[in-house]
């Protein structure tokens, strides 16, 4: 019931009261007086809990928002795994929110279990590889043992698979380790068309494996493409939500240093660009967003 109604009622009762005790000439004194009061409790009360700021909740901060979001991907990964129909696309557009809301390694949970329960081993093969690779972006791109098995594994069925190929040789670049290096990124470069055009730039890059520079610039991201297929639709699909969300509701200097990579990676320079200017316009000081922007700038030259 509102307040304004409880206040009016209340003095309503009061002033019957007061006209009925009192006389015939106090009566009108009453009722005069009544209605002033009234109108100036109206206004008053109204000037109090009409105010929008006074009576409307705040809106609730991105973060909150954020942790709103991720609390109810829990709850729906929790439903899926307690249901015998879960189907590999649930679990997958779980992933695809999960990855959206910044959480790669939670992604990874949810594309592990669409793969227990693929119907094909391409299929199979294709969401582990999307797996790992959401582990190595959790673990700040670094190859670790875990998503180095994954690769293995796929690569045991699938000698040519390029995912698999890619980030096993990026594993022994990160090590220093050349002649490990050289056996996947070789095969690649092997069985790729010569007219593929990262094809070079992986060669230069596979025989730089191993040494130290004297003064080491600013990593530039690569530009290594994935094979055409559901996995590399899905990571599209991942930048193109992120993408969505930042220019819908904001966020972060972090977020949109995160688009600024990823379309980096996928060779989208002007794009990436401007993530990073976006992201330097809310941390202007951040010495590692100014070092990626220079190489998305040097990129576009």
């Amino acid at each position: 019931m509102s307040p304004l109604f409880l206040v009016l009622a209340a003095f309503l009762i009061l002033s019957v009261t007061a006209m009925a005790v009192a006389g015939a000439a106090g009566r009108t004194k009453v009722l005069i007086s009544s209605a002033a009061v009234m109108v100036i409790l109206v206004i008053g009360v109204y000037g109090l809990l009409g105010r929008p700021d006074l009576t409307r909740p705040r809106a609730a901060t991105p973060e909150v928002l954020q942790a709103r979001a991720m609390a109810k991907m829990d709850e729906t990964g929790a439903i899926l795994e307690r249901s015998k129909t879960a189907t590999v696309e649930n679990w997958t557009d779980l992933a695809n929110q999960y990855w959206a809301l910044g959480s790669p390694r939670k992604a990874a949970g949810a594309l592990a279990s669409a793969a227990s329960i693929a119907k094909t081993p391409v299929e199979r093969d294709g969401l582990l590889g999307a797996q790992a690779q959401a582990l190595v972006t959790a673990n700040d791109k670094q190859v670790g043992p875990t998503a180095r098995a994954l690769f293995a594994d796929i690569l045991s069925r699938n000698p040519d698979d390029l995912r698999a190929l890619f980030f096993l040789g990026l594993a022994a670049e990160q090590a220093g380790d050349k002649a490990t290096n050289k056996k996947y990124w070789g095969h690649i470069i092997e069985i790729a068309p010569a007219d593929t055009p990262w094809r070079k730039t992986l060669e230069a890059r596979m025989n730089r494996v191993g040494e130290v520079p004297a003064n080491p610039a600013p990593a530039r991201p690569g530009t290594l493409t994935l094979p055409e297929g559901p996995q590399r639709d899905m990571i599209m699909g991942m930048v193109a939500r992120l993408a969505g969300r930042l220019n819908d509701s904001g966020g972060p200097a972090e977020e949109w240093a995160k688009l600024g990579r990823s379309y980096g990676v996928l060779g989208r320079y002007e794009e990436a660009l401007k993530a990073y200017d976006k992201a330097l316009e809310l941390a202007p000081e951040d010495a590692a967003i100014k070092s990626a922007r220079d190489g998305i700038a040097a990129q576009i030259q």
